[in-house]
C-alpha cells in the first residue's frame, strides 16, 4: 500500500470490514469526541484490528491516569 499511494499522501488511514476507522500505516487513529451519555470528552480508538504500538498504549496510559476517557471501539 505505501508503494501505491500518491507522492503528495502523508498517510493512508486503514478501515476495517464495517466501515470503521482502525489506524494508519504507520500511526494510530484517534478521535476526540462528546460522550453522547455524558457529553464528557472521550478518546476514542479502535478496540482490535490494530497493532499494539508503543505510542498508542502511552496516549492510553496517560488518558488514563489523567481521568481521560477512553473507549475500545470493536472494529
Amino acid at each position: 500500500m505505501e508503494a501505491q499511494k500518491p507522492a503528495d499522501v502523508n498517510e493512508i488511514v486503514m478501515v476495517g470490514p464495517q466501515g470503521t476507522l482502525l489506524e494508519g500505516l504507520s500511526s494510530n487513529f484517534f478521535a476526540v469526541l462528546p460522550d453522547p451519555e455524558t457529553g464528557h470528552a472521550t478518546v476514542y480508538t479502535a478496540g482490535d484490528g490494530v497493532l499494539p504500538g508503543t505510542v498508542r498504549e502511552v496516549v492510553i496510559s496517560e488518558c488514563k491516569q489523567h481521568s481521560i476517557p477512553v473507549k475500545l471501539e470493536v472494529s
